[in-house]
């Protein structure tokens, strides 16, 4: 790789890594649906510029409200259920749970029969799911705070099934265009968050303002351009290794921004988590049969990703 891709890779990497930081100053002052409506309208504003200035052209009407579909689940559900859940589970630890998504996305495609999983693939999936658990049982957040971490666990299954459902469209109309309907469609779902929205600004600290701005900025759109462009230069193993990077800098980013120290059980099981990620991609990448990629896809047919 050039020098161009790694720092295209590493600036990705560390935009979507502070985003789990980014969510928690952002959630001092506005809600769930309210962070997730700001962020996601100033985002799809954002993209669609960049959309008119590649000249892109409409997809037909059926294919756009698929796209815009698909965003109530894999941008608006995502959102919510992420901010929700950060408002008790720390940055640091909501990254790690939300990295066992490739994970629900075999078990997905299991269930539904596209994809028949081994026993190597079962070992991944349940040392993934080990971690987890010790996630949970963490000094971070407790089990008397389910409701939050089921929250955080049911944003990673949104954006599986969201990473799982878009290839078709994916494929036919490039990554970009695709991540351009569904933000519109996630924002316009999440539409009466607006409502409160202006006092809210108002009323917020500059802080918890900026990092919603940064949020539509720099992880929702230049963190998804830069992805783009690196993963069309690389391959998916390339790809899919960087990702293992973003619990870890996420981590480093919520001690300096929060002060957030994890607890050695959710260290032990980010590791059991992003062990089992690893076992499940490797098993995926040298199966011959079609499987489901890890988010984002090879460079031949590029994967959006649900940013965090």
């Amino acid at each position: 790789m050039d020098k161009r891709t790694v720092g295209a890779f590493g600036f990705a990497v560390v935009t979507w890594a502070s985003a789990f930081p980014a969510i928690r100053i952002a959630l001092a002052a506005y809600s769930p649906s309210q962070l997730a409506f700001f962020r996601f309208a100033l985002a799809g504003l954002v993209l669609f510029g960049i959309g008119v200035a590649a000249r892109f052209r409409m997809p037909p009407l059926r294919d756009l409200l698929r796209m815009a579909l698909l965003g109530t689940i894999g941008i608006a559900f995502y959102a919510v259920a992420l901010g929700y859940g950060q408002k008790q589970v720390p940055a640091g630890s909501a990254s790690l749970l939300i990295a066992s998504a490739p994970v629900w996305m075999v078990v997905i495609a299991a269930a539904i029969g596209r994809e028949r999983p081994g026993y190597g693939t079962l070992i991944g999936i349940a040392v993934s799911f080990s971690g987890v658990v010790a996630i949970a049982a963490g000094r971070g957040f407790g089990f008397a705070s389910a409701p939050h971490t089921l929250a955080v666990l049911a944003a990673a299954i949104a954006g599986a099934v969201y990473t799982i459902a878009q290839k078709s469209l994916v494929s036919r109309y490039g990554a970009l265009r695709f991540t351009i309907a569904a933000a519109w469609g996630g924002a316009l779902v999440l539409l009466p968050a607006a409502a409160g929205l202006p006092a809210a600004v108002h009323a917020a600290p500059a802080s918890a303002t900026i990092a919603v701005v940064y949020l539509a900025i720099f992880p929702g759109a230049l963190g998804y351009a830069s992805w783009s462009y690196a993963a069309a230069r690389a391959s998916a193993a390339v790809a899919g290794s960087a990702l293992y990077l973003i619990p870890g800098v996420s981590m480093v980013l919520s001690n300096l921004l929060l002060g957030e120290v994890p607890s050695g059980r959710a260290l032990i099981g980010g590791a059991l988590v992003l062990a089992g990620v690893a076992v499940v991609h490797r098993r995926a990448a040298v199966r011959p049969a079609p499987v489901v990629q890890i988010v984002p896809a090879p460079a031949a047919e590029p994967v959006a990703r649900t940013a965090a």
